[in-house]
């Protein structure tokens, strides 16, 4: 028998709820590039396969600090999402519009 986040949740007080929801929030932001691609139950070598690249290839991508925006963008649309980016001030968020070059097919 399976029970319902939404029971569960009913019965735990606002502030483990909000404290919950805020751990949450903060693992969501320090996400790895291998969690990410964990998250939606990819392998290295099934995205590896879908970026046209070897999986060795990928492994040391994911295991970079500093990567190209072009390649994140690629990586992260393999994954079926969109690359956002923004530049986050104390008082504002400000959307950045980068224009990524398109590769020569």
């Amino acid at each position: 028998m399976s029970i319902k986040l939404s029971t569960i949740r009913k019965k735990l007080s606002k502030d483990v709820v909000r404290a919950a929801e805020q751990k949450t929030k903060k693992m969501l932001q320090s996400m790895k590039l291998a969690e990410v691609r964990e998250l939606h139950g990819l392998t290295q070598e099934k995205l590896a396969e879908k970026l046209k690249i070897r999986q060795s290839s990928l492994s040391k991508f994911e295991g970079r600090g500093n990567v190209r925006i072009e390649t994140l963008k690629e990586h992260i649309e393999a994954l079926g999402g969109k690359l956002q980016v923004q530049a986050v001030f104390r008082d504002f968020i400000i959307p950045l519009n980068i224009n990524v070059r398109q590769k020569n097919m």
